[in-house]
């Protein structure tokens, strides 16, 4: 896949000029209407580790997790470090509001 960086790096322009360039344009095809920016792949970080990744990885802990006693922001943030992200916990955070996870406490279930 092509990141951000890498085409902006080869058409030797600033990551956000790319970036403000492709903003709300669109491409129609036979799936459908795409979005441009969305046929790129996002780095986090810049050490060329997808969002993807992490969104999927993070999800990947939730599902796993004990019902009864949830995984924190910070052990998720712990867990996703041990497998080689570099993740605050605000962002984890941030990730698990995007898939609309919700927080430890409401995800603790009482049996």
């Amino acid at each position: 896949t092509l990141s951000i960086k890498s085409a902006s790096e080869e058409l030797n322009i600033h990551e956000s000029t790319l970036l403000r360039a492709l903003n709300q344009k669109y491409l129609k095809c036979s799936k459908g209407q795409l979005q441009l920016r969305s046929l790129f792949s996002a780095e986090f970080k810049n050490n060329g580790i997808s969002k993807k990744s992490i969104l999927i990885n993070l999800k990947a802990l939730v599902d796993s997790e004990q019902k009864k006693d949830p995984f924190s922001d910070e052990e998720i943030c712990s867990k996703l470090r041990e497998k080689g992200y570099d993740i605050s916990r605000r962002c984890v955070a941030k990730y698990r509001d995007k898939l609309k996870i919700a927080p430890k406490y409401k995800r603790r279930k009482y049996y």
